[in-house]
């Protein structure tokens, strides 16, 4: 743990996912449909062997044909975020996608938070959580450590795993 300057506790969680990624499981917070890029010759589906797109799981890098993907990502969460005092009218840049950081998964949204450097003024930041398109959450908290702090409960409370389709999004409960 030395060696790595991290905690005893931050090693075995690197060591757990370790394995995890080698048995080809990724964490729900990492799970997000992504397109690999151009390939030449045809890529088979990881689950059921079918011939796709070069297309798969941000979090584990495979390839899956659409519906093994659509199973594979399941309930987990996507993020976007944007400023909360963008624009002259809340109302108008909320539909604007453009106002909007593209949709990822939650543990690049806290990346790209992170890399956001906050202002002498801290800016209220709109986070919009949804699952499969269906469930949103949408929060707005005064500060962008705020919100960190607010997407790391929201991954820590996340503990739905596939097959809980009946189950909604809920906001983390508390004071942020």
């Amino acid at each position: 743990a030395a060696e790595l300057n991290a905690t005893l506790e931050h090693v075995k969680a690197l060591q757990r996912r370790s394995v995890e990624y080698a048995k080809g499981i990724c964490e729900r917070s990492q799970r997000f449909a992504v397109d690999f890029g151009m390939k030449t010759g045809l890529t088979a589906c990881a689950t059921c062997g079918a011939t796709c797109r070069n297309r798969g799981c941000k979090g584990c890098r495979k390839n899956f044909c659409a519906l093994c993907l659509d199973c594979h990502v399941g309930s987990s969460p996507a993020v976007a975020w944007m400023y909360g005092d963008a624009g002259i009218s809340s109302a108008l840049a909320k539909i604007n996608p453009a106002r909007w950081s593209s949709r990822m998964c939650l543990d690049d949204a806290l990346e790209d938070l992170e890399r956001t450097a906050e202002s002498e003024r801290p800016r209220p930041i709109r986070i919009s959580v949804t699952s499969r398109g269906r469930d949103c959450i949408e929060e707005v908290l005064p500060s962008r450590d705020l919100a960190l702090a607010w997407l790391r409960s929201f991954r820590e409370h996340d503990v739905r795993r596939e097959g809980d389709e009946a189950i909604t999004i809920e906001s983390p409960r508390g004071t942020f």
